[in-house]
């Protein structure tokens, strides 16, 4: 996936509330204005899920990675 200025911009506790506005509340000018920030920034709402998805699994990597002293260049490159 390619991230452009506006989705590196966006940090993943910012994208937590912009999606707590759009799934969980239940006020609808939350939803509205969620879903233009996302529609705005990610062009749909299903590639913001889809980056979100991503940024948080390479976040877990990188700290597992850091938690366990593993460095970098001695993790396996998949060929």
């Amino acid at each position: 996936m390619r991230i452009n200025d506006t989705e590196s911009k966006i940090s993943l506790s910012t994208l937590d509330v912009l999606f707590w506005m759009l799934d969980d509340s239940h006020l609808k000018n939350l939803q509205e204005k969620s879903t233009k920030v996302l529609t705005a920034a990610f062009g749909t709402i299903e590639e913001a899920r889809r980056y979100r998805s991503e940024a948080e699994a390479q976040q877990f990597t990188l700290s597992h990675i850091c938690s366990n002293g593993t460095s970098v260049r001695s993790i396996p490159q998949a060929v």
